[in-house]
């Protein structure tokens, strides 16, 4: 048997993916865009101006970072590469600093779960005069009640940072990006 495995002709061929990349690095890329029903078209390899895709303020500082969004999809007919997009675009350093706020009280949120069933374990214990049956009852419910509101956070707070801009949908070399700020939209429109 063939030490290398063959490679499954089924399966996608990249996923998309998001890197930081330098100034440049961008040469030979497409700066022309429109802005159709709230979604930036152009044709690949784009690069937004530098501003923020999600507030659209200038990018000034060193600790702002240039992105670039790559796309890949396969095409109907199998004989055929697939096709393969990036997008440039910026995000300011404000932008970045609300982003990592948002995961870290994402991640506060599993010691609020971790410290709220210590303490109900506690209580259980110090409290233990009712009967064992309705404790447990008390418990469950108590831990119940924890366990929806750290999915609420973890909703609320996943909400709260800002997404990486994605393909909606592609024609030949021309492609629709969704995911950018609604100040982008004012700005560029």
């Amino acid at each position: 048997m063939n030490e290398q495995e063959a490679e499954n002709p089924y399966a996608s061929p990249n996923v998309d993916e998001i890197v930081e990349v330098l100034p440049d690095s961008e040469e030979e890329t497409n700066r022309e865009f429109r802005l159709r029903v709230g979604k930036i078209v152009g044709d690949s390899p784009l690069s937004l101006p530098e501003v923020c895709l999600y507030c659209a303020d200038d990018i000034v500082d060193d600790y702002s970072r240039r992105m670039c969004a790559k796309f890949h999809r396969l095409r109907l007919l199998e004989a055929l590469p697939p096709l393969s997009f990036r997008v440039y675009y910026s995000i300011c350093s404000n932008c970045v600093i609300n982003a990592d706020l948002w995961r870290r009280r994402r991640d506060k949120a599993l010691y609020f779960v971790i410290g709220s069933g210590g303490g109900a374990v506690v209580l259980l214990i110090l409290f233990g005069r009712l009967g064992m049956l309705d404790a447990g009852f008390s418990l469950v419910a108590l831990l119940g009640m924890v366990a929806v509101g750290f999915f609420f956070r973890m909703a609320y707070c996943e909400s709260c940072v800002p997404k990486p801009p994605e393909l909606e949908s592609y024609e030949e070399q021309t492609m629709k990006i969704v995911g950018h700020g609604w100040n982008f939209i004012q700005r560029f429109r």
